[in-house]
């Protein structure tokens, strides 16, 4: 905090105002303190401004249309990449994801059993229900069925506008 300076003016000041930091609700977030660090240095970039979250790795094909929205700067989405993700603090969940990610990378052997119907997330991608036990126990069959809570993204790791695509070069030009 620095008296009444607002963000504004302490982003104009740069490092010339000396800092002095109270932990806040506010900072809970790391990547806003980031942020502002970065501008106060005039750099024009942002840190971490669109994370996907584990989950979203896992929502199979029922994510939101307009992913990230913002009604000012994006109020149609914004396109993303499969690529990384953010927020993989609690150990268990993780290494499931990573696991996963890991079986199913390089396909599997023979045809995927996917549901026809999209679902928010199938029973079999929430890590540690009895419907995801039960496929884990069967190890023959578990790629086949648990490499479906990734899919399309392997193949098609940009989504916008509830599409998939093979490269960000493919989303349309207008969006990206």
């Amino acid at each position: 905090r620095n008296g009444s300076l607002g963000l504004l003016e302490l982003v104009r000041q740069g490092p010339k105002v000396k800092r002095h930091v109270e932990m806040s609700n506010a900072m809970w977030e790391d990547e806003d303190m980031m942020n502002v660090n970065l501008w106060r240095h005039k750099v024009s970039k942002s840190w971490c401004k669109f994370d996907l979250e584990p989950n979203l790795f896992l929502l199979q094909k029922s994510l939101d249309k307009k992913l990230f929205f913002d009604p000012k700067w994006y109020p149609q989405g914004v396109p993303v990449l499969f690529l990384s993700m953010h927020n993989t603090k609690n150990f268990d969940p993780s290494d499931w994801l990573l696991r996963l990610m890991e079986t199913c990378k390089d396909g599997v052997d023979g045809p995927l059993e996917c549901p026809k119907k999209s679902e928010f997330m199938l029973p079999l991608c929430r890590v540690g229900v009895k419907e995801e036990r039960e496929v884990r126990q069967k190890i023959d069959d578990y790629s086949t069925q648990a490499c479906c809570c990734m899919e399309p993204r392997w193949s098609h790791p940009a989504f916008w506008q509830g599409e998939w695509y093979k490269s960000l070069q493919e989303v349309p030009k207008k969006h990206r």
